[in-house]
């Protein structure tokens, strides 16, 4: 009998060789279909793929240069057109902010032209409040904000710990000009009702940048509604650049820009661009004095960076770009995509993929044993070999074979029985503005502000107070009609003081008959009551009044003052939580940065601010796959520390007297005492005095250390007090743990308690007031 129908043939239960995974073959060029753009995911700027490919492709040509350029500049004038009226007066209140009023007319020419500083006073005592409440000063040295990890998983807390001090170091320490865009935009927030943020990665520094766009920089479609925290349900986000040509070539330089030459071949006569009419710039050119028109050495050149959407040729779906486009000429320099793996599903497609390239070398080797089989098979039934042999060869050859490997529950075959690698990682379109409205508007994209709020005070309070000094003028002048018979020397208009004037035509005796003088009446000083008036109303609209400055009303008391403060700030509580949330959008923008550029695992040293430490923290793109909650740490009532520092201490003497020793140990966990003993020490500010406050894990340990001590008196190895029979003895030494309490009397019975008025246990402190 043949050996070799023993063996189960491996060609009717295992796969053969062709149907394992084979690589992809890629068509040679002359068989691609040219009329499908497979955009590549490992070029950083598509320009120049786009330009090669548009020597072949007509469409993909004219895409590049005409379409595509003319479809942003269209949509940006159309944008900028649309608010000119907006623009015009934000411009008026940025003259009044900045008290730059137009010089009088006759007939008070060159007379005093009274401002009341209503809304740049208001407007700089809330945004300056805000910001020294959610910026830590450097005498503070606390945190900006906390994360707060979605889980319990003790893993997940280190992970939103080292989050925390990582990105309030980043945001205070390695982000260029981040506290001077919060100033600057704290005031655009407060006075026009809306402030913009842009995050990006700097090419020349490596660092996060979150820059502060004013309306002159930046530009959206007007819609029905405000848009959201992130922005991304506006259709079109345009930024203006103004780029001198050194930075020009310095991107073309690091391969990030492309067609500059060209570009700047039409800028070569250099003048200063004043393409786009930019109103509130040139009001604050002229407040300065600075005249840029008479610029003509090395201007900046106008460029537009574009986030928004476009339809490639052969696509059918629009492609979210981002687009960096010089106004003037319209040359697209750079275009990319504007998406990025989802950290989250990134978890995923990294576990799948890694489970699919060891299923496929798994097979790889399983069909390589069976071709191994196979031949052996195919040589035992040579001549040569003996038919008990070739029967125990077959038979080990059997029992060896390894068991054909398992695909993973997740994968799916083709209809050629070819393994199917795992579905592509989502894609999130990246978003990279931050906006928020200080007083949300009932319809437009535009919010309102305390600068437009008390735009009509404002005007009114200086009408008023200029119609006072116009009739203190008056009535301080001197008008009078002189006879024609009086002569005065010829070129001679009036009368100095400590001068001889010698007079014609009538006797000296009859001049006060000949010159008659017209008086005027005194200011009114109800003019002034008016202004007054304004100035209270401006108060109660803005939420701003002077107490917020420090001021105190004449034989007000600190408590009322204190009152009056907290009333004012309700409104500015509101404001301010607007702004918080548009900053926590800004930290999440940061995180995405990082999750984007952190290149491998770095260990870096970083300053504890909440204990004072240094310590060595690992940082890594792994920190940000999981999603997590942000807290700022800012106090929003505006408490004043006098006020922190009394609620503070009530807080720990409710801890320590309100309740005997017995009871609050039944109550709270020893570490409430820690962390009130700890909120006591930062109102204050004495964050040298924090490391030594024991933590919660070192009060855990000690607690379980106390409880292995035996009672006092007991022999060595004696049992503690509630332990479980068969226990093991305690360690001998250290200190005497407390009594616990067990609800049950403690004294013997007839036993006298102690007398005295003072609760037995009860520091006399903690004793119960007379």
């Amino acid at each position: 009998m043949d050996p070799t129908d023993q063996t189960q043939d491996p060609e009717q239960e295992q796969p053969t060789e062709e149907q394992l995974p084979q690589q992809e073959e890629e068509l040679p060029p002359s068989q691609a279909t040219s009329k499908e753009l497979n955009l590549p995911d490992d070029v950083v700027n598509l320009v120049p793929t786009l330009l090669e490919i548009g020597k072949t492709d007509t469409d993909i040509d004219n895409f590049i240069r005409k379409d595509l350029p003319a479809q942003i500049c269209e949509e940006f004038d159309e944008d900028w057109e649309a608010r000119k009226g907006w623009f015009e007066k934000r411009a008026e209140r940025m003259k009044l902010f900045l008290g730059e009023l137009e010089p009088k007319e006759e007939p008070f020419a060159n007379c005093a032209n009274m401002h009341v500083p209503i809304i740049q006073e208001r407007v700089l005592r809330l945004a300056h409040r805000v910001y020294a409440e959610l910026i830590p000063q450097p005498q503070q040295r606390m945190v900006m904000f906390t994360a707060i990890p979605a889980s319990t998983d003790p893993g997940e807390k280190e992970r939103t710990d080292i989050i925390t001090l990582f990105e309030n170091w980043q945001f205070q320490k390695d982000c260029p000009g981040f506290k001077q865009n919060i100033r600057r935009s704290l005031i655009e927030f407060f006075n026009h009702g809306e402030c913009t943020f842009h995050s990006f990665r700097d090419v020349d520094t490596d660092k996060n940048v979150h820059e502060f766009l004013s309306a002159d920089d930046f530009v959206y479609p007007y819609t029905s509604k405000p848009p959201s925290v992130d922005m991304s349900d506006v259709p079109r986000k345009t930024k203006i650049l103004r780029k001198y040509k050194r930075e020009i070539r310095r991107m073309q330089a690091k391969g990030l820009w492309a067609q500059v030459d060209e570009m700047l071949k039409q800028h070569a006569q250099d003048s200063f661009d004043e393409e786009i009419d930019e109103k509130v710039k040139k009001v604050l050119d002229a407040y300065h004095g600075d005249d840029k028109t008479e610029r003509t050495k090395d201007v900046p050149i106008v460029l537009l960076e574009y986030h928004g959407w476009a339809k490639f040729p052969h696509q059918e779906d629009d492609t979210p770009i981002r687009v960096v486009l010089d106004y003037k000429t319209k040359t697209v320099l750079a275009l990319f995509k504007r998406e990025y793996d989802d950290p989250e599903d990134r978890i995923r497609f990294d576990k799948q993929h890694a489970e699919f390239d060891q299923y496929t070398q798994n097979m790889s080797l399983f069909t390589q044993g069976l071709k191994n089989e196979r031949a052996l098979l195919e040589r035992i039934k040579q001549p040569d070999v003996h038919p008990a042999d070739g029967m125990l060869v077959a038979q080990q050859t059997i029992n060896q074979s390894p068991p054909q490997p398992t695909p993973p529950p997740w994968m799916e075959h083709d209809e050629g029985g070819m393994p199917k690698p795992p579905e592509p990682c989502k894609q999130k379109v990246i978003e990279q503005f931050s906006h928020a409205i200080c007083i949300e508007a009932p319809q437009g994209s535009h919010g309102l502000g305390i600068g437009q709020a008390l735009l009509p005070y404002q005007a009114a309070a200086n009408i008023l107070l200029n119609q006072f000094v116009d009739s203190a003028t008056l009535a301080n002048s001197t008008t009078a009609f002189m006879h024609e018979a009086v002569r005065l020397p010829p070129g001679m208009k009036s009368i100095s003081p400590n001068r001889i004037t010698r007079v014609r035509g009538v006797p000296i005796d009859m001049m006060e008959k000949a010159i008659w003088k017209l008086k005027s009446d005194p200011a009114n000083p109800q003019l002034l009551d008016g202004m007054k008036t304004q100035i209270e109303a401006a108060d109660g609209v803005a939420s701003a009044p002077d107490v917020l400055s420090g001021e105190r009303a004449p034989q007000e008391t600190f408590r009322g003052q204190a009152g009056r403060i907290e009333q004012a700030v309700r409104q500015l509580t509101v404001f301010a939580s607007n702004y918080v949330e548009m900053l926590s959008n800004v930290e999440k923008q940061n995180a995405v940065l990082n999750f984007q550029h952190l290149d491998g695992t770095k260990i870096m040293a970083v300053l504890d601010p909440r204990m004072q430490q240094m310590r060595d923290i690992k940082v890594s793109r792994d920190l940000y796959r999981d999603d997590y909650t942000i807290i700022f740490a800012a106090d929003l009532r505006f408490a004043s520390q006098a006020q922190r520092i009394s609620e503070d201490d009530d807080v720990l003497g409710m801890l320590t007297k309100a309740f005997p020793p017995q009871l609050a140990t039944l109550v709270f966990k020893p570490q409430i005492f820690a962390q009130a003993a700890r909120n006591c020490l930062t109102s204050r500010q004495k964050f040298d005095m924090l490391a030594y406050v024991n933590s919660d894990q070192d009060i855990e340990a000690k607690i379980q250390q106390q409880s292995m001590q035996p009672p006092p008196g007991a022999p060595p190895g004696a049992p503690h007090p509630g332990a479980p029979p068969g226990a093991p003895p305690p360690h001998q030494g250290g200190p005497v743990p407390p009594a616990v309490p067990s609800g049950h009397a403690t004294t013997a019975p007839g036993a006298q308690p102690p007398q005295t008025r003072v609760q037995q246990g009860v520091p006399a402190e903690a004793a119960p007031s007379k």
